[in-house]
């Protein structure tokens, strides 16, 4: 047994590999870290079964990466689609993504590859809840990765140039609405799962994501005539999402389950509400409270249209 995981475990390194840039990353950190080997690195491997032998052994920081940059294959497409139960996911989260964000030198590029990272944990989470295999210990390295991503976002927002353009204001409306959504399709296969026990998930990711996502919003000053502007402008593609969205949602009716039409509806409910208001305070020449409370609808429109489709998806697959 133990033979047949050491030799599914070199296989399957074996088939993996690093694209050039990924390998000048590595190789400048395996030049760096030798006076350092000593130091307090923790090792991308260690929640791995397979490298427990090897925790103890300082020159396995230096074997590993050497074993991935020399065999055959693709590392980065070989750990893409793995899951926190998979021999590949430290490779993914503790080798990979860091390698993808040194290499993303903007700070709107970090925001955005960040926001992105966050929302893959969840999609990571709705998949093992979907297949049962999402207990306590796994729930809590999503939940650890995905504060680590909340934090690094909040950082990279901070230093993003304030300006007209910087499209912070898409990077946090689509954010906050990714975690909602999420979240709420996590609760939806949850609730369908017996096996899974819900207290577990409302106390780490629910958690983490009611308290964060709230933070993620727009908060800088600007003249009048440029909030005017910008609201106007902004006003017309939130109506256009809100429309495409009652759209989508007649189109599949007939397929989709009543529960997500109504909570779907619900949620496009609570964007044409925020969409009023925001008028009522562009009337009163509350210019401020209107754009925040019209980015409020847009985050709500984006969220309905992500638990719509990601309920559709969990459903579909079901049916089959």
């Amino acid at each position: 047994m133990k033979n047949n995981k050491l030799q599914n475990g070199i296989g399957e390194i074996k088939n993996v590999n690093l694209t050039l840039e990924e390998k000048k990353r590595i190789f400048s950190v395996i030049i760096n870290s030798e006076t350092k080997i000593n130091s307090s690195i923790k090792s991308p491997w260690s929640e791995s079964l397979f490298f427990t032998y090897f925790q103890k052994n300082k020159f396995i920081y230096l074997i590993i990466p050497l074993i991935i940059i020399l065999s055959g294959g693709s590392l980065a497409f070989a750990s893409e689609e793995s899951l926190p139960n998979n021999f590949l996911y430290p490779i993914k989260t503790d080798v990979i993504e860091p390698l993808r964000e040194a290499l993303t030198f903007s700070a709107k590029g970090k925001a955005l590859y960040q926001s992105n990272l966050a929302t893959k944990r969840l999609v990571e989470a709705e998949t093992l809840i979907d297949q049962g295999k999402l207990d306590q210990d796994v729930e809590i390295k999503i939940n650890r990765l995905l504060e680590k991503h909340i934090a690094s976002l909040d950082q990279a927002l901070a230093k993003v140039k304030i300006d007209p353009n910087d499209g912070q204001d898409e990077i946090k409306t689509n954010f906050r609405a990714g975690m909602k959504a999420h979240v709420r399709v996590m609760k939806m296969l949850q609730q369908e799962d017996k096996t899974i026990d819900s207290p577990v998930i409302e106390t780490q990711i629910s958690e983490t994501v009611r308290k964060n996502t709230d933070k993620i919003k727009e908060n800088r000053d600007s003249k009048n005539e440029d909030k005017l502007k910008k609201y106007n402008q902004r006003k017309k593609d939130v109506e256009a999402l809100i429309n495409q969205a009652v759209t989508d949602i007649n189109d599949n009716s007939p397929e989709a389950n009543q529960k997500i039409i109504t909570d779907t509806n619900q949620t496009l409910d609570e964007a044409k509400n925020f969409l009023k208001e925001a008028d009522g305070y562009e009337k009163d020449g509350d210019l401020e409270g209107a754009y925040q409370t019209l980015l409020d609808s847009e985050s709500s429109v984006k969220e309905a249209g992500i638990f719509f489709k990601a309920g559709m998806k969990f459903k579909n697959k079901h049916n089959k």
